[in-house]
């Protein structure tokens, strides 16, 4: 069957339509009449809407890769060793050995008693001549002395401020340009080494003996700070055969302010682990 079409045809006038006498009618035909021409007229648009076409096709972009950036890591605390400087005797029971201990010596004096004496004549049967004598702390040598009044044969190691144990810092102050010194004397014979020589921890130096200004046998051990690279060719005092240069060195050594003298202890005594 033909389908009615809702809406007048586009094509007739309007004043074609059949209109009643009946006033009420009138009213009824045109209220009715309004929404279907409403609604059957047509929308005229000022500007035909514009139309964006899709984007043709692409390839896509690669994700980009992302690298893992890895956490930056604490430093590390640097292990520093301390070793005890008498091969037979741990560095915990050094304080049972002492034969002389430290005296403060007044300022620019060359009195008290500038470092630590160990020794005895026997010690569970054994003499501690010829024991042999180990380095504290790694470090260079910055004296060999030669059998030279009072230290007799003895050495002189520097450790700079980067390799000084941390403990130490806690119990005097240290300046980071400057060194600590730690002189080993009244050895048993010339050493061995050269000045500029590398040490480390452990190593042995020597033997301990009777050289020296010494009523006994034992080693003694001086700790000082001082500016950092300092070296002596030798030094000497107390004896008519020292050299101007060797009498200097001694005095710039003990009896200056360049120099800063501890008691060993500062450093042989270990803090708890």
């Amino acid at each position: 069957m033909p389908t009615a079409d809702a809406c007048p045809s586009r094509s007739k006038p309007v004043r074609d339509a059949v209109v009643p006498a009946n006033p009420f009618l009138s009213n009824a035909v045109y209220f009715f009449m309004v929404p279907v021409m409403a609604a059957c007229s047509p929308v005229v648009s000022p500007n035909p809407p514009s139309v964006t076409p899709y984007p043709p096709s692409s390839t896509p972009s690669p994700v980009p890769t992302q690298t893992a950036t890895s956490m930056p890591q604490p430093t590390p605390t640097k292990i520093i060793n301390v070793c005890s400087p008498l091969a037979g005797h741990p560095i915990e029971d050094l304080a049972k050995i002492v034969s002389e201990p430290f005296k403060t010596p007044r300022p620019n004096r060359d009195d008290g008693h500038h470092g630590l004496d160990l020794g005895y004549w026997s010690w569970n049967g054994t003499s501690i001549i010829g024991m042999p004598i180990d380095a504290i702390l790694d470090g260079r040598i910055a004296a060999v002395i030669n059998n030279r009044s009072p230290y007799g044969n003895a050495l002189m190691i520097e450790t700079i401020f980067e390799r000084i144990p941390q403990y130490l810092h806690t119990r005097i102050s240290i300046p980071e340009d400057q060194s600590l010194y730690l002189v080993y004397a009244h050895m048993e014979n010339p050493p061995d080494l050269q000045i500029g020589q590398e040490i480390t921890c452990g190593q042995s130096l020597g033997t301990v003996g009777l050289s020296g200004l010494t009523s006994g046998p034992h080693l003694h051990i001086e700790v000082r700070w001082g500016p950092a690279g300092t070296t002596f060719a030798s030094m000497a005092y107390y004896t008519t055969d020292a050299t101007p240069e060797e009498m200097a060195a001694y005095q710039t050594w003990r009896m200056s302010d360049t120099f800063h003298l501890f008691n060993p202890f500062l450093l042989l005594t270990l803090p708890p682990s």
